[in-house]
C-alpha cells in the first residue's frame, strides 16, 4: 500500500520556497534560500519582558528536548516557536497557543543525513548535489524535504516512508 506525503508538509515548504522563487528563478542563490526560512527577529530567552512565553509551553519543550543549546523564542500570531542550534543542526520547535507540540523542523547540510535517505535520494537523482535537507515531525510523522542540484537544474524533493515527490523543478539562470 502506497502511503501518501502529509500534505501540511508539502504546503510549508511550498510556502517557503514561493518566498524566493520570482518568474520561475532564484532571486539569488539556493544558499540564501535555505538561510531566509530561518530569517525573523530573534527573542532572546531570558528578554521575558518582550514576549512572555507560557509556562506550560516552556515545561512541554524542556520534556521533550533536552538541550543545553542557547533556545531563542519568538512568537507569530498563535504560534510560538524555539529555535536552536545542536551538534550542527538548526532546530525549529512550534507549539500552538494552548501549549502543544505541533511541528519541529530540523535543518542541515548532507553529511547528517541519514544513509538510507541519503543512498535512497542518489539512486533516484544520479549526479544531482544535495544542497540542504529539512527534517519535519509532524503529528506522528518525519519527512525529508530535500533542495537538490546539477548544473542549473533545482528540485525541491519530499521523501516519506520511502516514496519520492518532486516538490519543485527549477532552471537556475
Amino acid at each position: 500500500m502506497k502511503k501518501s506525503i502529509p500534505l501540511t508538509v508539502i504546503l510549508i515548504f511550498l510556502a517557503l520556497s514561493f518566498v524566493k522563487i520570482s518568474n520561475a528563478q532564484f532571486s539569488s542563490s539556493i544558499a540564501s534560500f535555505a538561510s531566509d526560512a530561518w530569517k525573523t527577529d530573534f527573542v532572546d530567552k531570558d528578554d521575558i519582558g518582550k514576549v512572555a512565553i507560557a509556562s506550560k509551553i516552556k515545561s512541554s519543550f524542556s520534556k521533550r528536548f533536552k538541550t543545553t543549546a542557547n533556545v531563542s523564542w519568538f512568537v507569530t500570531g498563535d504560534i510560538t516557536h524555539a529555535i536552536f542550534t545542536e551538534n550542527g543542526k538548526r532546530h525549529r520547535v512550534n507549539y500552538k497557543g494552548n501549549g502543544k507540540w505541533y511541528r519541529t523542523i530540523i535543518n542541515y547540510k548532507e553529511d547528517q543525513l541519514p544513509n538510507s535517505i541519503k543512498s535512497l535520494v542518489k539512486s533516484e537523482f544520479k549526479r544531482y548535489n544535495i544542497d540542504h535537507v529539512f527534517e519535519v515531525h509532524e503529528r506522528g510523522f518525519k519527512s525529508y524535504v530535500i533542495n537538490i542540484t546539477k548544473g542549473k537544474s533545482f528540485k525541491q524533493i519530499v521523501v516519506h516512508d520511502g516514496a519520492i515527490a518532486v516538490n519543485i523543478e527549477l532552471v537556475l539562470q
